[in-house]
């Protein structure tokens, strides 16, 4: 029978591999055609807006003696594509003493000092559902009667207009929104700018009402919005309805990152990628940080995450020269943007779906498929019929995942980002460990095949992500990849499970090595502990606990001051900035313990193979970034290779004089 005997298996395993070696190749492939299309998506994709605070601008103009158009049109020649025009409550009408309210029981009468004022005002609560008595002034104990809102006139006295009586407690109408002032965007369209709309969520808030506040704000010129307040419009039951407004009334709708908006995630799920990616810094952090780290964190947050508004509030509104000051700030945010000719300024657009048939993205998934694979008969040597036919399975079961659903999509994905490191891993660990024969020529040449083998694994990981979450989703962080922690955890710990193990010998089932397996793992655990061992292990551990920390969008672990220098330095001078775990740690270690095992010193070899699989999962990890642009994702994984070469080799050279010199001085008549 065929698998039956050794030689069945040897050949049926064989046959096995190379299928799926085949498979991966293919996999890759494909996601790397499926990679092509996201990145000439995104390259349609290049403009940011810059926009400012109308209320920031108007305080700066007031101090400078100014008015507002004209400092508005500086901000436009600076770069300044929009401003954000915030709607005033009911309360902060009260404070400012345009709006006088009075109250008895469910019913509240407003005064207004103005009837411009008095118009809006009506207009604005008429639009948020609210319901108006009559507006002839009735005691506040009249029976209810809904009517419209109707203003009237100030009499010769010049006494308050009065606007009406609304069915509604004082406190909860002090903290409704009264919409955008009609004035505010004129000044704004005057100077040539376009209106972001800042408005806020409000009690009772359906779809007819939140669909027509928002195409009040639409009337007076606003192209797009950003909710104010801690959470969106309609939130909780309400954020469907929101959905629905936003189209109806087409605005465009700015979702803040790391503004934790209640709703907003829900929000961006239900419009389906219409919707842009905002950065914004808060006034009370803006002030604890020099204008040249804002700028920084806004050129990077465009280049690197997708944002393409940038809601600049300005640090400066004293000193000798704030205007000139703030003006120099957005000019350097503009050409940071326009560095290398990467970005421009201007009025943002929707980032379109890229091209990714279903049936490339199954590719895709055959690939991770096709990594398990690879993995399982590393582990398991020779396989029986019963298990390669299992693996086949396995195999095409994840590819079919990889097309079900963003579930299906990133449960493959997570295995690919797994698989493909573990792998590597494995490879270099075979190579580090077999028995002592004939010395390499060139030890530099076996760190760099040994290294460059690695990686190409590793980038191949995280290449079948690429092509499993080609999505305008997974694009706008609406989804996002699943399990980094996990990803980057696990690929360490099964190598380093794998060294103490050891693994099946070139035509050896998992039963035959069985026996040798359990000297090994004996002999480990009888082994007297050695203080170098102990204080190695502990490194390693620490190693790995404080990269797996320092993963994901809220790190347990903060960056040092000296390791964010670094970082500045790096941005400055590369195209994109490589990872430090990549390049001044995993790399290096990879390729010398690589170089320690072709010059026969094999030792440290897996130790070092261990401790440097952080780069490769950590290369794997890059490409799982599927908000980053996916050529800044490659040149930060090739300039890190490149770099973890060159430290690689200029350790090893050192090493060398060090162990010739000293072996130089062991060789007797030296």
């Amino acid at each position: 029978m065929v698998g039956g005997g050794p030689i069945g298996g040897c050949v049926l395993s064989l046959f096995v591999r190379r299928f799926a070696w085949v498979c991966l190749v293919v996999g890759v492939a494909a996601s790397s055609w499926l990679g092509l299309q996201r990145h000439r998506t995104e390259a349609r994709n290049r403009r940011v807006e810059l926009c400012i605070d109308l209320n920031q601008v108007r305080a700066l103009a007031a101090t400078q003696g100014i008015s507002t158009v004209a400092l508005l049109k500086r901000f436009k020649s600076q770069g300044v594509s929009s401003v954000g025009v915030s709607e005033l409550t009911v309360a902060e009408l009260c404070q400012a003493g345009l709006v006088r309210i009075t109250s008895t029981g469910t019913a509240s009468m407003l005064l207004c000092s103005t009837r411009g004022l008095a118009t809006q005002v009506a207009s604005a609560l008429e639009d948020r559902g609210l319901a108006g008595l009559a507006s002839q002034a009735p005691p506040l104990n009249a029976p209810v009667a809904l009517v419209r809102y109707e203003p009237v006139a100030p009499d010769d006295r010049g006494e308050p207009v009065t606007v009406a009586a609304f069915v509604a407690d004082a406190e909860t109408l002090l903290t409704i929104g009264t919409g955008l002032s009609n004035q505010d965007c004129t000044e704004v369209q005057r100077a040539g700018l376009r209106v972001v709309a800042r408005l806020g969520n409000f009690p009772g808030a359906d779809l007819a009402s939140m669909t027509a506040s928002l195409r009040s704000a639409r009337s007076l010129g606003a192209r797009s919005m950003v909710f104010t307040g801690t959470e969106v419009m309609g939130f909780r039951a309400g954020v469907r309805d929101a959905a629905e407004a936003l189209v109806a009334s087409g605005l465009i709708w700015g979702q803040v990152e790391f503004g934790k908006q209640k709703g907003d995630e829900r929000l961006a799920e239900l419009l389906e990628g219409r919707f842009l990616r905002v950065h914004s810094i808060a006034e009370a952090e803006l002030s604890q940080i020099a204008p040249s780290e804002a700028v920084e964190r806004f050129v990077r947050a465009a280049r690197e995450r997708n944002i393409r508004l940038c809601y600049i509030r300005l640090p400066f509104l004293t000193g000798p020269d704030p205007v000139g000051e703030n003006l120099a700030m957005v000019k350097s945010i503009a050409g940071g943007l326009g560095k290398r000719g990467e970005m421009a300024t201007g009025p943002a657009r929707l980032l379109g779906e890229p091209v990714a048939p279903l049936a490339v993205r199954a590719l895709a998934g055959l690939g991770a498929g096709a990594a398990v694979v690879l993995v399982a008969l590393a582990v398991l040597g020779e396989a029986s019929l019963p298990a390669a036919v299992g693996l086949l399975l396995v195999a095409l079961a994840i590819a079919a995942g990889g097309v079900a659903g963003h579930l299906g999509a990133k449960a493959a994905a997570l295995i690919a980002a797994i698989a493909c490191p573990t792998l590597a891993g494995l490879r270099l660990l075979s190579g580090s460990s077999n028995a002592a024969g004939a010395r390499s020529p060139s030890p530099i040449a076996a760190g760099l095949r040994g290294l460059l083998g690695g990686a190409a694994l590793s980038a191949a990981g995280g290449l079948l992500v690429v092509g499993l979450l080609c999505n305008r989703d997974f694009m706008l962080h609406t989804e996002q990849f699943a399990g980094i922690k996990l990803a980057h955890a696990l690929p360490v710990l099964l190598v380093a499970l794998a060294a103490v193990t050891g693994l099946p010998g070139p035509g050896e089932s998992l039963r035959a090595a069985l026996p040798a397996t359990r000297r090994r793992v004996g002999d480990f655990l009888s082994s007297p502990l050695r203080v170098g061992m102990v204080g190695g292990a502990m490194v390693a551990l620490v190693a790995l606990a404080f990269a797996v920390a320092r993963t994901g969008n809220e790190p347990g672990v903060g960056v040092s001051g000296w390791e964010l220098r670094v970082r500045s330095i790096l941005d400055a001078w590369l195209i994109v900035r490589p990872r430090t775990k990549e390049f001044l740690i995993g790399h290096p270690l990879i390729f010398l313990g690589a170089a320690l095992a072709a010059s026969g010193r094999r030792t440290w070899a897996p130790a070092l193979t261990i401790v440097g699989m952080l780069g490769l999962v950590s290369m794997a990890n890059t490409f799982c970034h599927i908000h980053t642009p996916i050529h800044l994702s490659v040149a930060r994984v090739a300039i890190g290779l490149v770099l973890g070469c060159a430290i690689g080799s200029a350790v090893w050279l050192a090493l060398g004089r060090r162990m010739a010199t000293a072996q130089a001085g062991n060789t007797p008549g030296a």
